[in-house]
């Protein structure tokens, strides 16, 4: 929070060093995740304990103080957020931030769960990681053996209303053979479909 200022205006507004007035959060919810992306996370992976993480309770509180000085967009991250315990609750604390705009990003295997719930509280923008549309492929690059749920959780978002967008990290070696497979999966079900860069964090 010291990177940034609070405007003196009447109307309060979160500024950054440049100038530029601040309206997108991203809330990490845990750190833990389901799938083992080899580019990602080792098998052996150790996550936070949960007594470490903010209770949902001051979640609202932060967004709702945030927007008071002109947060307008929330995107919920993790990890996966949807491995977060009790991830309803959290909906339940943000309920009635006035939020235009409230996004989730996941890996969609566990979003049968939650789309009922997320479609009721606002939360209708859907990141979703999908790397591989290959079963095999999809094994390699994840661990998993989770593609057939995670495109029939794809395609309940999208027939329930949401607007959903697909994250593709493309790797030399791995996926890149599959993009012209993206580009038209993308347009049969008429999803955008984005291709990131691997970002090396060691």
């Amino acid at each position: 929070i010291n990177r940034f200022f609070l405007g003196a205006n009447v109307k309060k507004r979160l500024i950054d060093p440049h100038g530029r007035r601040v309206r997108k959060l991203r809330v990490s919810l845990t750190d833990k995740c389901n799938l083992r992306c080899h580019y990602c996370m080792p098998m052996d992976a150790k996550f936070m304990d949960e007594e470490g993480y903010l209770s949902f309770a001051e979640y609202g509180e932060l967004i709702r103080e945030l927007c008071d000085y002109g947060l307008e967009e929330l995107r919920i991250t993790g990890g996966e957020p949807l491995l977060r315990r009790s991830f309803g609750s959290f909906l339940d604390a943000i309920e009635g931030a006035p939020l235009k705009k409230i996004g989730l990003t996941t890996n969609a295997v566990l979003l049968d769960h939650y789309l009922d719930r997320l479609w009721e509280r606002g939360v209708h923008y859907l990141n979703i990681s999908l790397d591989s549309l290959s079963h095999e492929n999809f094994r390699r690059i994840t661990r998993g053996n989770n593609l057939s749920r995670v495109l029939k959780n794809i395609e309940s978002a999208k027939e329930k209303g949401f607007e959903v967008k697909i994250n593709v990290v493309a790797m030399k070696g791995f996926n890149d053979h599959e993009i012209f497979d993206f580009v038209h999966y993308s347009k049969n079900m008429d999803i955008e479909v984005r291709f990131l860069a691997l970002m090396r964090i060691g």
